[in-house]
């Protein structure tokens, strides 16, 4: 369908909606109003369902569909507590109701009640294991709670029963299904399948902004920029509280290459939510800004998405060969004393340098920022420990406990060095070495650059390095990996710390 037919489709939907807006306003019959209501809601009108489903409700107070549909009304148009106390009430009568315990489950997760939604869709799964907006809400539930391996799962059985309710022909009616299963093979990385599910949810309603956005996302993923934007922009013209789109336009953006155009989308992002830190940190990248560090939601999402192909992409497809430089250059300069040592991994990743520098230590510590990067790690079975954290907190609960740290790939992701430096030269025993990466800037101090990594100079290195008691004993350009054809250079530094 191309665009022309999109937008006649959608004034054709539209003149139907007016119409069933004006049917709307007379009461009539409970199954009258009730047929409206639910026309409505598959053109995306919950909001101009309210009136005549108030209206409704009140005349027939008994009528469990139209107090269903008035509570879904109600969630929709953004009355987050009028729908939860519609469907408590429902529940009140029918405490087995699958649809009422998933649907108020959903709203409870919306305003942060958590453990009481997982109770409710826990319960409705237990009740109707096939019912497919239950196990939907469930994976999205156990996502958000970090239990991905249990969410992974539940998003492939939520997948299935969508693609069972809908069929082989999907209907106007199926468009909100179309969206949730697209998430659901999305999350268990079927994209291209996921892709086609929006497309077609774009046919069906040209005007259902989720569907855009979602679609603008996953094309994202798949590295088709300009697609993507043009799908966020769609978004953004029909529904323009989206504040998330906007940022996701700058991503975009950003990411083809256009700076200037994202930093428009990123600022009006902030002005719509001054608490979006992801954007405020993007924003002012595009303005040449530097903060001394990244909001920590913005690593952690980074590499839990990344876990399952980032070493596949990374080694394979960049071939990224930091970490053997580093060891191989530790090693040598180390020489006879690089043994029996009690080493931590900084950023450790899926444990890249593990193998690398087992054989060289008693006791091997891997630390992330990401639980996805962790479980990748604890599959090379060469860790000791490993640690859940912020590389720099991780450090603050060591004195004297290292022989080496290891921080390859890490200081692009901390901009402003000092804390790091701090932390290691109270972790690091007397003698210690530090062997680290660094992308390299030409200036002066750090900069963040507009891929969201921090650039530093080198003189910026060595200054804080000695502050701190550090040594920087070689130092040296390597090609990291390549981007493209091209080679990707990197600063290698092995630091020491005071004397041996």
């Amino acid at each position: 369908m191309n665009r022309s037919e999109r937008r006649a489709r959608e004034r054709q939907q539209a003149k139907a909606a007016t119409a069933l807006r004006k049917g709307a306003d007379g009461v009539g019959s409970a199954s009258e109003a009730f047929e409206i209501a639910q026309d409505l809601f598959r053109h995306g009108k919950a909001r101009d369902a309210l009136p005549g489903l108030r209206r409704a409700a009140a005349a027939y107070p008994d009528n469990g569909d139209l107090r269903g549909a008035l509570a879904y009304a109600l969630a929709a148009s953004g009355d987050f507590a009028g729908g939860i106390e519609q469907y408590r009430a429902l529940l009140r009568n029918d405490p087995d109701a699958v649809p009422v315990l998933t649907n108020l489950a959903f709203l409870l997760a919306k305003t942060g009640s958590v453990d009481e939604a997982l109770k409710h869709l826990e319960r409705a799964s237990r009740l109707a294991p096939d019912h497919a907006n239950t196990a939907f809400a469930l994976a999205e539930l156990l996502a958000f709670r970090k239990r991905k391996d249990e969410a992974f799962n539940q998003y492939r059985q939520a997948a299935r029963l969508f693609q069972m309710k809908i069929g082989p022909s999907p209907r106007l009616e199926h468009c909100d299904d179309l969206i949730k299963l697209a998430t659901a093979l999305m999350w268990t990385g079927d994209l291209g399948p996921g892709l086609y599910c929006l497309d077609k949810a774009v046919e069906l309603r040209p005007d259902h902004a989720l569907a855009h956005a979602r679609r603008g996302l996953t094309l994202g993923r798949l590295r088709q920029y300009r697609e993507a934007a043009a799908s966020l922009k769609r978004a953004a013209e029909i529904e323009p509280t989206l504040t998330e789109v906007r940022r996701a336009l700058g991503d975009m953006l950003l990411a083809s290459g256009d700076a200037a155009a994202a930093e428009k989308y990123y600022a009006e992002a902030v002005t719509s939510n001054p608490d979006d830190k992801l954007a405020r940190y993007f924003l002012a990248a595009t303005r040449h800004e530097s903060p001394d560090a990244p909001p920590p939601v913005y690593v952690e999402n980074l590499f839990n998405g990344y876990a399952l192909t980032f070493e596949h992409h990374l080694v394979d497809v960049l071939q990224y060969r930091a970490p053997e430089q580093v060891v191989s250059a530790l090693l040598d300069l180390a020489g006879a004393a690089a043994t029996n040592w009690s080493v931590v991994d900084l950023g450790c990743g899926t444990g890249l340098c593990g193998p690398l520098i087992r054989p060289a230590a008693r006791q091997l510590i891997g630390v992330d920022l990401s639980a996805g990067m962790l479980d990748k790690a604890r599959e090379k079975a060469v860790y000791d420990d490993l640690k859940l954290g912020d590389v720099v907190e991780v450090l603050r609960g060591y004195v004297d406990a290292f022989d080496l740290a290891l921080c390859t790939d890490v200081m692009i992701y901390l901009g402003n060095l000092t804390p790091i430096f701090a932390a290691a030269a109270t972790a690091l025993k007397p003698g210690a070495w530090f062997a680290f990466t660094t992308e390299i800037h030409d200036g002066e101090g750090f900069v963040l650059d507009t891929t969201g990594r921090y650039l530093h100079s080198h003189g910026y290195v060595e200054s804080v390095a000695a502050s701190h008691g550090f040594s920087v004993l070689q130092f040296e350009s390597i090609v990291a990996r390549y981007q493209g054809l091209k080679p990707d250079y990197h600063h290698l530094y092995i630091a020491r710390r005071g004397s041996a």
